[in-house]
């Protein structure tokens, strides 16, 4: 069951999911570091202003990738049965229930060995009071 009291569609983010699985796609792969970049460095390139405890070029606390599945219920349920998917999909810890914008991508490509490419991505923008929160491998802790 979805923890968070709200989510929104994210333009920046939508156009971001599309393009990730049309990347995959082209590649045939599916994986959060296609173009060398993790997924938090990839969404600041394109000007979404993550928190800066975020981690950096390779991170990610914002991106779910799948492919192989033709239908939404089926990726639904394959991220549902990964408890790293889950969790931040559904926003079962307090660091994912903050994260309140979505953008969902799917790229379909026959030719490509996945045929069915699909990126979710739902995240939050950096706030004034960000620059004071300390992180620990164990979660934030807010001023």
């Amino acid at each position: 069951m979805q923890q968070r009291i709200q989510l929104s569609c994210h333009p920046l983010l939508a156009q971001a999911a599309a393009d990730k699985a049309k990347v995959m796609a082209q590649k045939g792969i599916v994986n959060h570091y296609v173009g060398g970049l993790g997924a938090n460095q990839r969404l600041r390139m394109l000007g979404y202003q993550l928190p800066p405890f975020y981690s950096g070029a390779i991170g990610n606390q914002v991106e779910a990738v799948a492919g192989g599945f033709s239908t939404a219920e089926e990726v639904w349920a394959a991220f549902k049965s990964s408890t790293a998917h889950r969790s931040h999909l559904l926003g079962e810890l307090p660091f994912y229930q903050q994260q309140l914008h979505i953008g969902v991508g799917f790229h379909y490509q026959w030719s490509s060995p996945h045929v069915e490419y699909w990126t979710v991505y739902i995240a939050r923008e950096a706030v004034a009071e960000d620059a004071h929160v300390t992180c620990y491998d164990i979660g934030c802790i807010p001023p």
